[in-house]
């Protein structure tokens, strides 16, 4: 069983999860301000893997980390680089609705071209973003059920069986949101990321649980000698039938 720190940080993960559960329905009414909402609190949820494995030292939950915080880095580098490719796309536009109604044929024919030209270059950058991060979040989440399925003894059973269906739904969700570009999937992933989140949400409820006491923890064969307290660490002599800090039976 996860020790204190360790369950706390899980506990604060499944909160995180609940908020951008949320933040993730509240986009699709308000848009911008929940994505942003949503992203802190990614960011903040990657933080609590970060210290749960300085512990566990899983390389499952290390990958998950690593591409999950890369599908945010990629993403924000190559949104910069589209709003710039935007830019003079919208000069262009400006420009020609001016000049319009007293240019030539010619420069009308070669401002229409070049305003094709950026848009098929913006919906090429935006599709690659798109579909790169829908791979990346899907290999992430893919890490995270691994973890989830290797450690069901980490975790009451009625949660890590929620926990692993949600990290499979947001895996899914990863790859409708690699073809989002067919709509359809970009719908269906929304749903998969509703599910995901308030299923991956059911670790706050651990608390509810508690951790396991020494004694469901430790098992120690009877005529083994002890020079250390199995329970809490503390040296005792050979021969004690008490550790004299916990007061456990030895």
């Amino acid at each position: 069983m996860l020790d204190t720190d360790i369950n706390n940080e899980f506990i604060q993960f499944g909160d995180r999860m609940n908020i951008i559960m949320i933040c993730t329905v509240l986009n699709f009414i308000i848009p911008i301000i929940p994505s942003f909402v949503s992203l802190i609190f990614i960011i903040m949820s990657l933080g609590n893997i970060k210290r749960i494995n300085f512990k566990l030292n899983n390389p499952n939950l290390q990958k998950f980390r690593t591409l999950y915080m890369s599908s945010i880095i990629f993403t924000f580098i190559s949104s910069i680089v589209l709003i710039i490719v935007m830019i003079p796309f919208i000069l262009l536009v400006i420009s020609f609705m001016i000049n319009y109604s007293t240019s030539s044929p010619v420069l009308d024919q070669y401002l229409l071209g070049s305003m094709l030209t950026l848009i098929i270059i913006i919906l090429v950058i935006a599709l690659l973003i798109v579909i790169i991060t829908g791979i990346l979040q899907m290999n992430a989440w893919s890490n995270m059920t691994t973890f989830f399925r290797n450690n069901q003894d980490l975790f009451p059973p009625e949660i890590i069986n929620k926990c692993i269906e949600g990290s499979n739904n947001l895996k899914t969700a990863g790859l409708c949101t690699a073809l989002a570009f067919l709509v359809i999937t970009g719908i269906i992933g929304f749903i998969f990321q509703i599910l995901g989140y308030s299923q991956i949400a059911k670790l706050k409820d651990m608390s509810k649980h508690g951790i396991l006491s020494p004694t469901q923890q430790t098992v120690v064969p009877a005529n083994m000698v002890l020079n250390y307290c199995p329970y809490c660490g503390e040296q005792v002599q050979s021969g004690s039938s008490f550790c004299m800090k916990c007061g456990e039976k030895l």
